[in-house]
């Protein structure tokens, strides 16, 4: 063997032994698809004139719509750079309320004077989202053909949209606004509407196929009310969701 055909094979024969123990699997390319595994709040932006009823009548603010929330999403590489995402998660939310500015004065000369008018209102949110997301570093290196050195960073921004499915449902004592009188009811309304959302987050790897995750997205639209609530405006399905997880990529 010739001195000039030796030294390259020497090259070789040293970068593989780190470079496949530091794919652990990705020798031959990159990978090409991931699934992620997330939980944390979604902060109801709960505007609109029904949103807008409950926190002027009751006792419920902005913060009282936060909601914890779980999801999945699979990713499927397209680019270097470019995954596309099938993604859903579930949020429920229920708070106790009472009316602000009335009272249950109950019979003349009762104990039960000056009671609250209490209810409870329950917010369900089922998102099913496409996105598409672009990462704004390399997410790994490729030695010749023979292997991928991943990032262990890796920053992405994206946007999307898709139908959200919400269950709105209040039940309780209520003030008939016409004769002042206190009655007993269970309000509820549920449907779908199409919303859209950016996003932005971060994977950290702690092995090539395992990391964590990071995201936040916000999301916009709104659905007609219907049932109980129709002849409102809107149920606003809006709000900021942050969510922490665990990321697998093969």
């Amino acid at each position: 063997m010739r001195k000039r055909d030796f030294i390259p094979i020497v090259a070789v024969l040293l970068v593989l032994p780190g470079a496949a123990h530091a794919q652990d699997g990705f020798l031959f390319g990159s990978p090409k698809a991931q699934i992620t595994l997330r939980a944390g709040p979604v902060l109801h932006r709960a505007g609109g004139d029904l949103f807008g009823f409950f926190r002027d009548e009751l006792t419920l603010g902005r913060g009282d719509f936060s909601a914890p929330a779980i999801g999945g999403e699979l990713a499927i590489a397209v680019h270097d750079r470019v995954d596309v995402t099938l993604g859903a998660s579930w949020a429920n939310v229920e708070m106790s309320s009472e009316f602000e500015d009335w009272v249950d004065e109950g019979p003349t000369d009762s104990e039960d004077d000056d009671l609250p008018i209490a209810q409870m209102t329950a917010l369900r949110t089922i998102p099913l989202t496409a996105s598409v997301r672009y990462y704004l570093m390399s997410r790994g290196t490729g030695i010749s053909e023979l292997a991928w050195v991943p990032s262990r960073w890796t920053p992405y921004v994206g946007a999307g949209g898709g139908f959200t499915w919400y269950r709105l449902r209040q039940n309780g004592d209520f003030v008939d606004t016409e004769d002042l009188t206190i009655f007993t009811a269970d309000f509820e309304s549920s449907g779908r509407a199409t919303t859209f959302h950016v996003l932005g987050g971060v994977d950290h790897w702690l092995t090539p196929k395992f990391g964590l995750n990071l995201e936040g997205r916000y999301s916009f639209g709104s659905a007609p009310p219907g049932g109980d609530y129709e002849g409102w405006d809107e149920v606003d399905l809006s709000g900021f969701q942050l969510g922490v997880g665990l990321a697998l990529r093969w």
